[in-house]
């Protein structure tokens, strides 16, 4: 995948520009807040105002862009505001309006650490080795 894609959020579709073709539509239940790609470009997390996080997996071959749903992690009591992956892609950390930020590990995410915040929407996250 090419480094310069750009991410178009609209309300209810999340689309992502097809070097080949037309726009492809990721179709969400809300608002999209934030969208990350993982650092090999393959995997998209897409927070909105829903308590959930959508994961999609991200093909780009020559003939187009084939994106899937490969999964959605609940824990959020309400809507999600930031994500972001650590450098392996192998952690998603995510703040939510519901005072929290939460550390997936991608392997086994049914779990996940949960941290209160003070202020979940100022928070900035970053992950680092």
């Amino acid at each position: 995948m090419q480094n310069n894609t750009r991410i178009h959020s609209f309300r209810d579709v999340c689309c992502l520009p097809n070097a080949v073709g037309p726009l492809h539509c990721l179709q969400t239940r809300s608002e999209a807040n934030c969208v990350e790609f993982s650092p090999t470009g393959t995997l998209l997390a897409v927070g909105s105002d829903d308590p959930e996080i959508q994961l999609w997996s991200v093909v780009a071959p020559l003939e187009g862009l084939k994106v899937t749903q490969q999964g959605t992690l609940y824990g959020h009591t309400n809507g999600v505001y930031r994500c972001c992956y650590s450098p392996d892609g192998r952690y998603l950390a995510t703040s939510s309006s519901d005072h929290t930020c939460r550390l997936w590990n991608l392997s086994q995410p049914a779990q996940a650490a949960v941290s209160q915040l003070a202020d979940s929407l100022a928070a900035t996250l970053s992950l680092s080795e």
